[in-house]
């Protein structure tokens, strides 16, 4: 398997805005897992850094393009990224391995004629990498918000603040891997003493009280004896919250909304002691296919996976009365930013405004299923006010029967820094080193 390959592969998905939310390489895993370390590393340095400095790659490859800049193929032009990158940023791959192997691509995607223009324009790059490195340098001094749209500053400097923005992006390229303990089958403490014998550095959640917090390069040892024994699934920290301030009981009817790959949904289902009712709805067929056979390998039973496009409403295809509901909104990924610049590139300002009315519209759609002594989750991954607190306000304004519920009354379950007046759970992954999470808990107010 080649590794330029995997990576062009997922910048043209990116690049073209054709790839969807969730992990940037999901589609790609087994591919990424059949390489050996050294390829896979060197695949993902490749995209990841693309996508930082992609509006700086875009004006090198004008600027030495020249008059032919305006005649280049779209996916030519990643290819000449690609190549372009290598030369510049990564020290350990020799110029003429940067540029063989780039023409060999070109040449194997696109055919000779293709392939020559890209040997002349690295070779072209190559005769001026040093003015080019000090042209790379100079826009670096203007510091890192210059890697992101001037847009896309403004609108994180209204949310967060200017200081926070660069603490963000700064955020760790690569975080610890998040693993969520099956408690189905295994303690933590148990899983932390295995992984110690396998030669890992695992270490206990400081926020989930099943997580553990792993480095991303032990990932592929853990594939096989962990991972796919079903005693462990990987899991952001932040992300574990959820089912433990929607506290789920044995032999309740849950609906998850927007399940995806069913992560949250699993770990619901271990609260529950696999008792009870889940069912995860999605859109994307795909998905549930794998939430399936995820279930099958944890040992759950109660997770019901129905396709079904929830802002249509469900009420004809779904018997309410649901004890917990758990909306995981679609949303723009900020609280993610730092480590999927790819989100650059699938985002503007009428995206943000236009998932802040569909995330409202499932609120409103999910609380029709509620039954009278429910409670209604909502989450997103962004640190996004018009799409966290302002939709809270406006579900408040137009649902006069629902109110905010805080969760610090959870046993302890949350850590009370990460609850935030009046109710809400918060994380940013500058502070708690894993990813931005929103959380806002409802529940219908009591009669009398």
């Amino acid at each position: 398997m080649n590794p330029r390959k995997i990576a062009f592969d997922v910048l043209k998905g990116i690049l073209r805005g054709s790839r969807r939310g969730g992990p940037i390489l999901f589609e790609f895993r087994e591919q990424f897992l059949s390489l050996d370390p050294k390829d896979g590393a060197l695949t993902e340095r490749i995209v990841k850094g693309i996508l930082e400095k992609e509006i700086l790659l875009e004006r090198l490859v004008k600027e030495i393009a020249g008059v032919s800049y305006r005649h280049l193929d779209r996916n030519l032009k990643i290819l000449l990224k690609m190549g372009l990158y290598q030369l510049l940023f990564l020290d350990r791959v020799p110029d003429y391995a940067a540029i063989n192997e780039t023409v060999s691509l070109t040449r194997e995607l696109f055919g000779a004629k293709a392939s020559g223009y890209a040997n002349w324009f690295l070779r072209e790059a190559q005769r001026k990498k040093k003015e080019l490195i000090l042209k790379s340098q100079a826009q670096g001094n203007g510091g890192i918000l210059r890697e992101i749209p001037k847009w896309l500053t403004d609108h994180l400097r209204e949310e967060i603040g200017l200081g926070q923005i660069e603490r963000l992006l700064k955020s760790k390229e690569s975080p610890p891997i998040g693993l969520r303990v099956n408690t189905l089958k295994i303690s933590r403490e148990e899983l932390l003493k295995r992984l110690k014998d396998m030669g890992t550095e695992a270490k206990p959640s400081l926020i989930s009280p099943h997580g553990i917090s792993l480095e991303r390069h032990q990932l592929k040892k853990i594939k096989g004896e962990i991972l796919e024994s079903g005693i462990a699934q990987v899991q952001s920290e932040a992300s574990q919250l959820a089912a433990f301030i929607l506290r789920p009981l044995p032999g309740q009817r849950i609906l998850d909304l927007c399940s995806g790959l069913g992560t949250k949904a699993f770990h619901m289902a271990q609260l529950m002691e696999d008792k009870g009712e889940i069912i995860s709805v999605d859109i994307d067929l795909s998905r549930l296919r794998e939430l399936k056979r995820t279930g099958e390998r944890l040992g759950v039973s109660i997770v019901q996976p129905i396709c079904a496009d929830a802002t249509l409403g469900l009420s004809a295809l779904i018997r309410g009365g649901f004890d917990r509901i758990l909306l995981d909104a679609p949303c723009s990924n900020l609280g993610a930013l730092g480590r999927k610049r790819e989100l650059i590139f699938r985002l503007s300002p009428k995206r943000i405004e236009n998932l802040a009315q569909l995330q409202l519209r499932l609120l409103k759609n999910a609380k029709i299923l509620l039954n009278p002594m429910g409670y209604l989750l909502y989450v997103t991954c962004t640190v996004s006010r018009i799409e966290n607190e302002e939709n809270v306000e406006r579900f408040l304004a137009s649902e006069p029967d629902m109110e905010l519920v805080s969760p610090k009354s959870n046993f302890g379950l949350i850590p009370d820094e990460l609850v935030k007046v009046p109710g809400f759970v918060k994380t940013f992954p500058h502070m708690e080193g894993t990813d931005g999470f929103f959380y806002a808990l409802f529940r219908k107010r009591k009669r009398g």
